[in-house]
């Protein structure tokens, strides 16, 4: 037994399409948009990591190392000592804009304490040499302390805001003496970021739709067209098909005007003789030849349509008795002038009938009428060649 095609929407070849090229969209726009964020992230911790260091060799390069050796506690705050590397880091701190500078080590009891800070000795926040490191920010030093470069890849969400903290060692020889701390604030890079978090996700999914969309339309107005000719069209004789004979007649049929419908049906003899004798291909001239007959004959209000294998149907709609019987003997004529000097004989039964109300229900019952007319006479032709 066959299998059971699956059924549902996602049979159709559209809904596939637009899927397909909104998974593309949506897979493309998440990588542009990691790429993106990532390259640009990577640039601005490098600015950030390259201003600390320029921070780091101003202030090494302008107070005396040994601040961080003899710089104790309170007591120190009013030597020239500390007074030259508070204004070290004072003048750092102007000149680059960096938010919070001050520098840390580790006393004679192993604890963190402040060293220098680059803030006034008056203010409230300030923190005096000897002053114990805050416990959330003593892991950072402790790694400086073991001669890392302590760089973060992301900016903090502090309760004080949005920075990004770096501690850098400082060396007098090989030893390591104590740490540099450096805070900027980043309320704008952290803002950005975490807009682009937000808004790629978003745009990505935007434009996946409108590409879902696009794709669906652009598909069915490029092959709805092709599959309407493949589906109303018999490509052997170029003539409308089957359906698109059933299609126009239940059209017709809705509209309820059938004054002046009629419809020609037509028979070709010998068809199956000619494909047993001369072949296929001849089978095939056959119908064309017949084809072209019946629609260079038929005028501009009616349609011809290959129905069957060798049955034609003609569809008028303004036509009387006398122009069918007209019409019939035309098409007669015209074929006897194209068809081929076969030892074949060929020829076609032809039946038609014109709507009538008194006994037509309808225009199904008009072409039944003409089928039945074209059938008797299929019968008398072959009757008469016994």
């Amino acid at each position: 037994m066959p299998k059971k095609a699956k059924s549902g929407v996602f049979r159709r070849v559209d809904l596939q399409v637009s899927i397909f090229t909104a998974s593309v969209a949506i897979v493309s726009c998440c990588l542009i948009s990691f790429l993106y964020y990532n390259v640009t992230h990577f640039d601005m911790i490098k600015s950030l990591e390259d201003r600390v260091y320029s921070i780091q060799n101003f202030i090494t390069n302008n107070i005396d190392k040994t601040t961080f050796t003899d710089i104790n506690g309170p007591e120190d705050i009013d030597t020239p000592l500390y007074q030259k590397a508070h204004s070290a880091f004072k003048n750092a701190q102007d000149v680059t804009g960096v938010m919070y500078l001050y520098s840390g080590k580790r006393n004679e009891e192993g604890e963190l304490v402040y060293v220098v800070d680059c803030i006034d000795p008056a203010a409230e926040d300030f923190r005096s040499p000897g002053d114990p490191i805050e416990e959330d920010i003593i892991p950072e030093m402790e790694r400086a302390l073991n001669g890392e470069a302590v760089m973060p890849q992301q900016i903090k969400n502090t309760y004080w805001g949005k920075i990004y903290i770096a501690y850098l060692p400082v060396h007098i020889g090989e030893e390591i003496v104590g740490v540099i701390g450096v805070e900027f604030e980043a309320m704008h890079q952290y803002n950005t970021y975490q807009f682009l978090l937000i808004a790629s996700p978003i745009a990505a999914l935007i434009i996946c739709i409108l590409c879902a969309i696009i794709a669906n339309r652009l598909f069915r107005r490029i092959s709805n067209p092709l599959y309407k000719d493949m589906f109303n069209t018999d490509f052997l004789t170029n003539l409308k098909s089957r359906n698109a004979f059933d299609i126009d007649l239940e059209n017709l049929n809705a509209g309820k005007d059938y004054e002046g419908i009629g419809f020609y049906v037509i028979d070709l003899n010998h068809l199956k003789q000619v494909n047993d004798s001369l072949g296929h291909e001849a089978g095939d001239v056959y119908l064309q030849i017949a084809a072209r007959s019946f629609r260079d004959t038929a005028g501009e209000n009616i349609t011809v349509y290959r129905t069957g294998g060798d049955e034609f149907v003609l569809l008028s709609t303004s036509d009387t008795e006398e122009k069918m019987e007209q019409l019939s003997n035309d098409m007669i004529l015209h074929f006897d002038k194209k068809k081929p000097q076969w030892n074949i004989p060929l020829s076609f039964s032809i039946g038609y009938a014109l709507y009538q109300p008194d006994i037509d229900a309808d225009l199904l019952e008009t072409y039944k009428r003409a089928d039945k007319i074209m059938y008797e006479r299929n019968r008398e032709f072959h009757a008469a060649e016994q």
